[in-house]
């Protein structure tokens, strides 16, 4: 884990598993980051191949927060108030929502550059064919 806190208004990350002194009141524990692996399902979405063939697809996803001054930074609150400060301790959803929009994404692109018939179904069916013949 890592520990986010401001700094009079300058954000800093410390890293867990040390003991630090917040040396002044302007120096604030905002909330603490897991590092620890993640696991998210996706789905199920409806996408279409390259060759227009509809599919549903589901994912699972496994993701860690390698960088958290990074993470952090990206999934800072700008509006600060008290429906947001609730449970905010842990709380890495806007983290979470994010990889799994990505995740969607780069599914969505793969599965749309997929030609079904030109990637061995219609080879497989040729074969299927050829050997009923036999």
């Amino acid at each position: 884990y890592a520990a986010v806190t401001q700094d009079n208004g300058q954000q800093k990350i410390l890293e867990g598993g040390r003991t630090y002194m917040l040396t002044h009141r302007n120096w604030k524990f905002e909330k603490f980051m897991t590092k620890k692996l993640q696991t998210a399902d996706v789905g199920p979405i409806h996408v279409t191949t390259g060759d227009n063939v509809p599919l549903e697809a589901t994912a699972s996803v496994n993701w860690l927060i390698e960088d958290a001054r990074l993470a952090a930074r990206m999934a800072a609150n700008t509006m600060d108030g008290a429906a947001s400060r609730a449970g905010t301790e842990f709380d890495i959803t806007k983290i979470k929502a994010d990889v799994i929009r990505q995740v969607t994404a780069s599914l969505a692109a793969f599965i749309g550059s997929v030609s079904y018939s030109g990637h061995g179904h219609a080879e497989l069916a040729a074969r299927v064919e050829g050997d009923k013949r036999a």
